[in-house]
């Protein structure tokens, strides 16, 4: 995307200087929040300002033809501002039936381009979008698995950005298929300074740091999270925990495997994965998960199960501690959180 931006004369002029040029990571996290081709979204940049160039002395940060009511123009604290609001603008009409370039740029009501004279740019887009390696008929961000898998979303694709498939031993037993997706908008990235790590987390969680330096969460945006006595999950609720190395052992490991044993042997129930590893932005992520089943033995009690995930990227490692009911019926959903979370995983420093 950077390469065809700045590749790419205006004007005929290859030295005129386009505000969009160098920021095609801006492209790809708009994409991955709102799940929308990215291509669609560089077409509509050239179409509308020629990147950036008409708009470069008017202040506004504005590269898409994106209005008030009224017709001014918006006006962005920055041009990748710019490039998150005009893709959520085009997510907006996917979700009101738009699903190619020639339906965004009908002129039509509902559509990103509504007046008339809009669908004399439709050829142009469709021809800049396949230039970029993309299907102007699908508004969906590509998505291309390992091993031929596909992204479980409406919107899956067949591109080389977006998701993972992991084959994970759990319980030393049977495979389970994992995707894992860069969070779309049900996350929002979290950087701890002092342990030098950052991780995307769900929105709509409560989360809490600990004096001790543990981050906690539970999946309820107000309390309370846990039960009063024993302090586990309330029923149909989950806890994470997520703890560096440095603050789970006093004695910090060298390796992830030592880290997963020194916790979680203490826990005759432990059953253990083999090691399993993604690619991170940053640095490949390694990680084991651990499941445990824990109860105090009261009556009536339900048990939980914690699922422990060790996870390293390049010299960071943490501990998630995954906590629920047993019987759950949203387990899944909790584990693909907690996964989500571990393959976010990026150094820091």
């Amino acid at each position: 995307m950077d390469n065809h931006i700045a590749s790419t004369a205006i004007y005929g002029d290859p030295s005129l200087s386009k505000p969009l040029a160098g920021l095609g990571q801006a492209f790809i996290d708009a994409a991955l929040q709102y799940d929308t081709n990215p291509a669609v979204l560089v077409a509509i940049g050239f179409q509308e300002s020629h990147w950036g160039y008409d708009q470069r002395n008017k202040g506004t940060n504005n590269a898409f033809g994106l209005l008030h009511a009224d017709g001014s123009k918006l006006t962005f604290d920055s041009w990748q501002e710019g490039i998150f609001v005009a893709t959520k603008s085009v997510d907006s009409a996917y979700n009101r039936g738009n699903r190619s370039v020639s339906d965004l740029y009908s002129g039509l009501d509902g559509g990103y381009c509504a007046h008339p004279g809009c669908s004399d740019a439709i050829k142009s887009l469709e021809k800049r979008v396949r230039a970029l390696g993309e299907d102007p008929n699908y508004l969906g961000f590509d998505c291309e698995m390992k091993d031929e898998g596909r992204c479980p979303r409406e919107k899956a694709m067949r591109n080389t950005f977006c998701c993972v498939l992991t084959k994970v031993l759990v319980l030393g037993v049977a495979l389970l298929w994992t995707a894992i997706c860069p969070a779309s908008a049900d996350c929002v990235s979290w950087t701890d300074s002092r342990y030098g790590y950052s991780v995307c987390l769900p929105i709509g969680w409560y989360k809490r740091t600990m004096p001790s330096g543990a981050l906690f969460l539970c999946d309820k945006r107000r309390g309370p999270c846990t039960i009063p006595v024993g302090g586990g999950p309330m029923p149909d609720h989950a806890l994470i925990s997520l703890v560096p190395a440095e603050v789970a052992l006093t004695d910090p490991p060298l390796t992830l495997e030592e880290f997963a044993h020194r916790v979680a042997d203490k826990d005759p129930s432990s059953q253990f994965s083999k090691i399993a590893s993604v690619s991170g932005k940053l640095a490949s992520i390694n990680y084991i998960v651990v499941t445990q089943t824990s109860a105090s033995g009261g009556r009536n009690e339900v048990p939980q199960v914690v699922n422990l995930y060790f996870a390293q990227a390049d010299r960071v490692m943490i501990e998630l501690i995954l906590e629920f009911n047993s019987g759950d019926q949203q387990s899944q959903m909790y584990r693909e959180m907690a996964l989500k979370i571990v393959v976010s995983l990026r150094p820091k420093g």
